[in-house]
C-alpha cells in the first residue's frame, strides 16, 4: 500500500484519482438530462433520441477528460507574485497573496477525499485490467466467429442483401454466410462487415419478413454501429465504476436497435409481419458476443410493442423527468454561478496595526465591538473552527489571551501564527464580542474569533535567481526553515534579514530580495522562488 501511496503522490495520477472522484457527481448529472430528455421525447422519435444518447455519452467523455486536463494543469505549481521587495514586509505580502479558504466543511471533505486517492485508484486500475481482458475475449470470440463462418448463402439471398444495400448507399462489400456458431442473425465488422446467418435460420419466414431481417442488419452496417458500439465497449471499461456510464450505454443500445427496427420495417412495409419475424429470431437467439449486432437484440417486448403501437410505459415518467431536469439545470447554474463569484472575489487586503479599519470591515458591521485602533485587553479568547487542529487552537489561545492589541492588530497577529502553522490559506474573522468602551488603561473584552484553517503547507525547497556574489548553499543557510518543514512566514522573513546582512557585510548596500512561491495545490507543498538583486558593493 505504501507503493501505491507514493504513486497516487504523482500529480498526474493524482489528478486522475480526482477526476474519477469529479465524475460521480458529473456523470450523475448529465445521466439524470438524459432520463429527463427522454422522458419527454416520443418512443417513435428513435433517431433523435438515439444521438441525444450518444451525445450524453460523448458529454461524459468530454467532462472527464477538461476534468483531468484542469486538475493536473493545476496540479503543476504556479509562481504567485508578491509585491515586496523588503524582509520587514514579507508577513504582510504573504497575507495579500492568498485567496480566500473554501468552507468549512468542504475543507474536511476534501481531506477524506484527498486520502482516499490510493485506493481510488487501486480499485480502479484492478477494474480496468479485469474488463479489458473481458473486452478482448470477446472481441476475440466475435473475431473467431467470422473466420469460421465460411459456408456461402443462396444466391436469392445475396441478390436481396446487395438491393437493399445499394438502396441503402453502403459502398462497402457485405459478406452475407451461413454459420454453424449462432443461432439468430448478428453483424460484425466494420471495414469488412459480415453478416452471419444461422443455418436454416429463414426457412420460416416469408420472403417479405427475410428482406426486412437483412435490412435490419444492413442498417447496422450502414449507421457504423460497430464502431460505436466498441466506443461504448470503451468507455464501459474505463468508467466501469459509475452506474450511469452502464445506464446510458444502456439507452444507446436500445434506441440503436429501434433505428433498425424503424429501417426494417420501411423495407417491409408490414409492422406485424415485421414484428412476428423477431419474435421467431427471439426463439433462436443466443447470448451476442462483443463486437457483434443482432436483429433480435435489445429488450425484444418493447420493440415488439413499440413496433405495433402499443401502450407501453415510457422510460422516465413525465412529471418526474420536469422536475429532475428542473433541479439538474438549477444545480449546474450554481455550480457556475458559484465559480464565477470564488474567480471574481478580491482578494482580503491585509493591514498593519496602526491602520484604521475601512467602513465595509466585518469589524465595523458589528455594534457591539470597539473601533479597531482602540487597545483592548483579551480577557477571554474562544475560536470558532471545524478544521484546526486542538493543538493550534490551544497555542493561539494561550498566545493571546490576557494580552493588549487593538482588535484589526490581534486578527492579523491570529493570522500570522496560521501562517507560521503552514497555513497558507487560513482565514480568520471576528464573530460577536462584548462592547468595552475606549478608555485608559485599555478595557477587557471578551473576543471570538473564526478560524477556517484550510489544508498545511509544507516548503519543498528553494530556486534562487541571480545570485552571483555567494554560493546557493550560502543563500540557502541563511534560512532557518528547511524543505520538509511546515511553511513558516516568520522564518522565511528572518532567513531575508540575515541575508540582507549578509550582503551588508560585502557592501551590497543596493541589495534587494524579492520572493515568490510556486504552491502545488494537490500535494500542498510550496517552493520559495529568491529573485535576488545583488547591486554593484561599494567601495571600501
Amino acid at each position: 500500500m505504501t507503493s501505491v501511496t507514493q504513486i497516487s503522490a504523482i500529480p498526474i495520477v493524482h489528478a486522475l484519482g480526482w477526476t474519477l472522484l469529479h465524475f460521480c457527481w458529473q456523470g450523475a448529472i448529465v445521466a439524470i438530462i438524459l432520463a429527463c430528455a427522454l422522458g419527454l421525447l416520443p418512443l417513435r422519435a428513435s433517431r433523435l433520441r438515439y444521438s441525444i444518447a450518444c451525445s450524453a455519452m460523448a458529454f461524459m467523455v468530454i467532462l472527464a477528460a477538461v476534468t483531468f486536463c484542469m486538475l493536473e494543469t493545476n496540479s503543476q505549481p504556479k509562481p504567485q507574485r508578491f509585491a515586496i521587495a523588503f524582509a520587514e514586509d514579507f508577513g504582510h505580502a504573504f497575507n495579500n497573496s492568498l485567496e480566500q479558504s473554501a468552507g468549512q466543511w468542504t475543507v474536511r471533505f476534501e481531506k477524506v477525499l484527498n486520502r482516499s486517492i490510493p485506493a481510488v485508484i487501486s480499485f480502479w486500475f484492478a477494474g480496468v485490467l479485469f474488463l479489458l481482458c473481458r473486452l478482448n475475449l470477446g472481441l476475440m470470440a466475435t473475431r473467431k466467429m467470422k473466420f469460421l463462418a465460411l459456408e456461402s448463402t443462396s444466391a436469392d439471398l445475396q441478390h436481396v442483401l446487395h438491393a437493399r444495400g445499394t438502396r441503402l448507399g453502403i459502398q462497402r462489400t457485405v459478406k452475407l454466410v451461413n454459420s454453424a456458431h449462432v443461432e439468430a442473425p448478428i453483424v460484425i465488422g466494420w471495414l469488412k462487415p459480415a453478416i452471419l446467418l444461422p443455418v436454416g435460420c429463414m426457412t420460416g419466414l416469408s420472403t417479405l419478413q427475410v428482406e426486412a431481417v437483412l435490412a435490419h442488419e444492413l442498417a447496422h452496417v450502414h449507421r457504423h454501429d460497430y464502431l460505436v458500439n466498441l466506443f461504448q465497449s470503451v468507455m464501459e471499461t474505463v468508467l466501469f465504476y459509475h452506474p450511469a456510464v452502464w445506464w446510458v450505454s444502456k439507452q444507446i443500445r436500445r434506441e440503436r436497435e429501434h433505428c433498425c427496427d424503424d429501417s426494417a420495417v420501411e423495407v417491409c412495409g408490414d409492422r406485424l409481419a415485421y414484428a412476428k419475424a423477431l419474435n421467431f429470431l427471439e426463439e433462436r437467439r443466443s447470448p451476442v458476443p462483443a463486437g457483434a449486432f443482432g436483429a433480435a437484440g435489445g429488450v425484444l417486448k418493447m420493440r415488439i410493442a413499440r413496433l405495433l403501437g402499443l401502450n407501453q410505459p415510457p422510460v422516465f415518467p413525465l412529471t418526474p423527468a420536469l422536475i429532475l431536469l428542473v433541479l439538474a439545470a438549477a444545480t449546474a447554474g450554481l455550480v457556475v454561478l458559484g465559480s464565477a463569484r470564488a474567480e471574481s472575489m478580491p482578494l482580503q487586503q491585509g493591514t498593519t496595526s496602526n491602520e484604521s479599519v475601512p467602513a465595509e470591515s466585518p469589524i465595523k458591521s458589528q455594534s457591539a465591538v470597539s473601533p479597531a485602533n482602540i487597545a483592548v485587553q483579551v480577557r477571554s479568547l474562544t475560536i470558532d473552527s471545524d478544521d484546526l487542529p486542538e493543538s493550534d487552537r490551544i497555542e493561539i489561545v494561550q498566545a493571546y489571551q490576557g494580552s493588549t492589541y487593538p482588535l484589526e492588530e490581534l486578527k492579523e497577529r491570529v493570522r500570522q501564527k496560521m501562517l507560521d502553522r503552514g497555513y497558507v490559506k487560513a482565514r480568520v474573522e471576528f464573530l460577536q464580542s462584548e462592547s468595552a468602551p475606549a478608555g485608559q488603561p485599555p478595557q477587557p473584552m471578551d473576543i471570538s474569533l473564526q478560524i477556517s484553517a484550510g489544508a498545511q503547507y509544507t516548503l519543498s525547497g528553494f530556486s534562487i535567481k541571480g545570485v552571483q556574489a555567494f554560493t546557493q548553499d550560502e543563500i540557502i543557510r541563511q534560512f532557518p526553515v528547511h524543505p520538509g518543514d511546515l511553511l513558516n512566514a516568520t522564518e522565511i522573513r528572518k532567513g531575508l534579514d540575515s541575508l540582507r546582512k549578509l550582503y551588508a557585510s560585502k557592501g551590497y548596500v543596493h541589495f534587494g530580495a524579492i520572493p515568490r512561491l510556486q504552491m502545488d495545490d494537490v500535494r500542498h507543498t510550496v517552493n520559495l522562488i529568491l529573485d535576488i538583486q545583488e547591486g554593484n558593493p561599494t567601495a571600501a
